[in-house]
C-alpha cells in the first residue's frame, strides 16, 4: 500500500492511464545530477535512464502537455526547487504504446512501480492522483500547523516550569528571611562566610 495513503488514511486511487506520467515526465533532480547519480550505481537513476528518453528541446515537450511543462517551469522558481529552469528537462518513456499501455508491465522497473511514492508531484489534469494528491498535501499541511502549535505549546511549558522555579526559588528566600537570617546575593570578594553559619554576611 502507498505509504501516504496508509498515513492519511486515504484510499490510493487506480490509474486512469492517461499516460502522461509516461509522456511528460520531468525528475526533481537535475538532468545533470541524475546522470552523475546513474555512473555510481543509483538504482534510481540507472532506472530511469534505463526506460526514459528526453526531448529534444521544451518545445517539443509541450506538444505531449503543455499544462505539465508550464506547471513544471513555474515549480522551478520555488526557492526549495531543485532544477532551474534554465537545465530542466522532459522525457518520455520509450515503453508506451499508443493506447497508452505498458509494453514491460510485468518488468516494469521499481520506480514505476511505486509511482506516485509522494503526493507533491505535478500531476496532468484528469490524472486520477491528482485529487489524491491535493487530499495528502491538505492532512500533511493540517499536520504541519499540529506541529507548529505544539512547538508553540512547547515553549509555552517551558516558560511555565521556569516561573514555577522561580517562585520556588522566591518563596525559600522568604522562608530564610522570615527566619532572621542574612542572606547575601553578592560578589565574593566583598563578603564574607560567618564560622559558624553557612550563610553569608556583608560587612
Amino acid at each position: 500500500m502507498n505509504k501516504w495513503s496508509e498515513l492519511f488514511n486515504i484510499p490510493f486511487p487506480d490509474c486512469r492511464m492517461c499516460g502522461q506520467c509516461c509522456r511528460c515526465a520531468s525528475p526533481s533532480t537535475a538532468a545533470t545530477e541524475l546522470l552523475k547519480k546513474a555512473k555510481t550505481d543509483n538504482k534510481f537513476a540507472k532506472d530511469f535512464f534505463s526506460i526514459f528518453i528526453p526531448y529534444k528541446n521544451i518545445e517539443e515537450a509541450k506538444k505531449a502537455n503543455p499544462e505539465i511543462v508550464e506547471r513544471s517551469l513555474k515549480a522551478t522558481k520555488k526557492p526549495d526547487s531543485k532544477v532551474s529552469s534554465e537545465n530542466i528537462v522532459f522525457y518520455y518513456c520509450r515503453y508506451i504504446s499508443a493506447d497508452n499501455k505498458c509494453l514491460i508491465h510485468e518488468d516494469r522497473p521499481e520506480l514505476c512501480r511505486d509511482y506516485p511514492d509522494s503526493p507533491f508531484l505535478i500531476f496532468a489534469k484528469d490524472c486520477a492522483y491528482e485529487e489524491w494528491s491535493k487530499q495528502c498535501k491538505e492532512k500533511y499541511n493540517e499536520l504541519q500547523e499540529e506541529l507548529k502549535m505544539l512547538k508553540e505549546y512547547k515553549k509555552e511549558i517551558e516558560i511555565f516550569k521556569c516561573q514555577q522555579r522561580l517562585i520556588g526559588l522566591y518563596q525559600q528566600i522568604q522562608r530564610i528571611n522570615n527566619k532572621d537570617y542574612n542572606l547575601a546575593l553578592t560578589l565574593p570578594s566583598l563578603s564574607l562566610v560567618s564560622p559558624g553559619a553557612s550563610w553569608m554576611k556583608i560587612f
